[in-house]
């Protein structure tokens, strides 16, 4: 039994060491993978933080592109109403602005354009006044149009004004030419 017992033991010696040693590469080979996952990761690493990088670069610029334009859109339109204002208040007629968009500075040039109508027609009015044109026409803006409805009454007033002054002028006619005779 002696020599059964030592070559069971042989075997479950060898079959151990057969065991021992594949959990010995088995183990190698976990270390392996864990050495290429960890290497692979730290690539996989660097390679997201640069594409995190590049996005945000890209990101960032395309966020100031955007802003860029959004920042021309407003300010083309009010320069433009600016310019024309400014001209407008130095006592010029400025061409009408051209109206592009359909927005809140588009109502807003549209009524610049209506007001710088009306001034140049109240211009035109004025100087036909100057002139002594008496019977030009003119239409104010409203009934609260206070310019427009002042230029109305001076007309009015300098109409009478001459009315009188040729009336005056045939009585001074008249008495000079019965103070003097035929």
């Amino acid at each position: 039994y002696q020599n059964q017992y030592v070559n069971l033991g042989k075997q479950v010696t060898t079959t151990g060491l057969t065991i021992i040693t594949h959990l010995d590469q088995g183990k190698d080979f976990v270390r392996l993978v864990i050495t290429a996952i960890e290497t692979n990761g730290n690539s996989l690493m660097q390679k997201t933080y640069y594409v995190f990088l590049i996005l945000t670069f890209v990101g960032v610029l395309f966020s100031l592109i955007v802003a860029l334009y959004i920042s021309k859109l407003i300010t083309q339109p009010v320069k433009k109403i600016l310019a024309h204002v400014h001209q407008l208040g130095r006592g010029e007629h400025p061409d009408r602005l051209n109206i592009v968009v359909k927005d809140e500075f588009g109502n807003i040039q549209n009524s610049l354009n209506t007001l710088t109508d009306s001034l140049i027609k109240t211009s035109e009015f004025s100087e036909e006044i100057g002139q002594g044109n008496f019977e030009s026409s003119f239409e104010p803006m409203s009934d609260k149009d206070i310019l427009g409805n002042s230029l109305l009454q001076m007309r009015n007033s300098l109409k009478e004004a001459r009315a009188e002054e040729e009336k005056r002028k045939l009585d001074d006619e008249r008495r000079n030419w019965t103070a003097t005779g035929i």
